[in-house]
């Protein structure tokens, strides 16, 4: 009954000589709709911006490319979606952090200044693996972090002006057997999925209801 009601409106579209359905998704067939998320923290817009990561020592020797892979993800996606924002050069932080290993105990308002940035958006990627909870020999990423912005124009330099959270899991469903191809699949996928997370909470978009 459906499948001839979909065709009945297709065939319409041909004879009224409007727009071709048959060109159009799936989803605006079967009415899929999308809900409006507005930004969690907007004040990234026109701002030069540093993206600090902290990991702990167990991440940072099992993982020794994760911080930087991630910084240059989430860099990725806010410069494609936050107009007007300029990044500091991530390999400028990656080796500041690599020279100074007490880069952590500096306030905030020090390294804001140093790398003469608006903003700051530190965050402590507390939990990253690419393997599965259940055995080392399945793959499943999981990426969790805290996000904090700091306001480098501000009195209070600081005192976190926004913060909030992002968990991912890759592949949702299941785990996958270890190999090599499936490690950089998913691996990939994990890092993009928390950058897209992360870069969601500063520009207004759309989900899938």
């Amino acid at each position: 009954m459906i499948l001839r009601k979909i065709v009945a409106i297709v065939m319409l579209g041909s004879f009224l000589g409007g727009c071709n359905l048959l060109e159009l998704p799936v989803y605006a067939l079967f009415g899929q709709s999308y809900k409006k998320v507005k930004a969690e923290y907007t004040g990234l817009k026109g701002k030069k911006v540093a993206i600090i990561i902290a990991m702990g020592p167990l991440i940072n020797y099992d993982y020794p490319d994760a911080r930087l892979n991630v910084a240059l993800a989430v860099g990725d996606l806010i410069k494609k979606n936050v107009d007007d924002v300029t990044l500091i050069d991530q390999n400028q932080i990656e080796n500041y952090q690599n020279r100074y290993l007490d880069w952590l105990s500096m306030p905030m308002s020090e390294l804001g200044t140093h790398f003469k940035a608006d903003r700051v958006l530190y965050i402590d990627l507390y939990e990253y693996t690419m393997h599965d909870e259940s055995s080392v020999n399945l793959l499943r990423g999981r990426l969790n972090g805290s996000l904090y912005i700091y306001d480098m124009e501000s009195r209070q330099q600081d005192r976190a002006v926004y913060n909030g959270d992002v968990k991912t899991q890759y592949p949702k469903d299941h785990p996958e057997p270890l190999s090599e191809k499936a490690l950089h699949k998913i691996r990939f996928n994990s890092i993009v999925l928390f950058a897209d997370g992360v870069a969601k909470k500063f520009y207004n978009h759309e989900i899938k209801l």
